[in-house]
């Protein structure tokens, strides 16, 4: 999960104190393009690149809207995320934590003070609570997914195009382990 920043986009017409959208249901295109584009086309939480036949980009609520219907088409409760993100959290939904998972667009969310990665095997060490219910509620530590991160590395590794780092998945995990450099290869 890497942190970026919430914009108010003009191509969106809000009302109210949550910053509601207008016409949600007719402007859902220009919703989603708008969130892909704070994310870099990736989703929000595991940082896969989104892929209109691979991954495609779905509209996710933080705050589930079965927990709070008053959040339901308000800015700052909708984020990007893959399908397979989307319905791990659905799984969750129920179990709505005590304790909040991270968002990523926090002003007080930083990735390397929230997680570590082993570089291993591609999993992500919790760092707090809030870090812990994070991995659990996205399901950001499935054996896929770890797998998948090891794999991206090797494929960026090969060209080491820093350029381009966000052509790829997983860019924090590729950036981290630059800077720690742990490793020349993943086998």
């Amino acid at each position: 999960m890497i942190e970026f920043e919430r914009t108010l986009p003009k191509t969106i017409q809000f009302s109210g104190h949550f910053y509601k959208i207008q016409n949600f249901d007719n402007s859902f295109k220009i919703i989603r393009d708008e969130l892909i584009k704070m994310t870099r086309n990736h989703c929000s939480y595991c940082n896969c690149l989104l892929r209109i036949s691979e991954y495609t980009p779905e509209i996710e609520h933080f705050i589930p809207k079965v927990i709070r219907p008053s959040f339901d088409k308000a800015w700052f409760n909708l984020f990007v995320s893959c399908p397979k993100c989307n319905k791990n959290k659905q799984k969750n939904v129920w179990k709505y934590p005590p304790i909040k998972p991270l968002k990523p667009d926090s002003k007080h969310y930083k990735f390397k003070e929230f997680f570590r990665i082993d570089f291993e095997d591609g999993k992500l060490i919790p760092l707090n609570p809030s870090a812990k219910i994070t991995i659990d509620w996205f399901g950001l530590n499935d054996i896929e997914r770890c797998e998948a991160r090891l794999r991206e590395f090797e494929i960026f590794n090969e060209k080491q195009d820093i350029e381009k780092i966000y052509h790829y998945s997983y860019p924090f995990f590729i950036e981290a382990a630059i800077k720690t450099n742990p490793i020349k290869s993943i086998k």
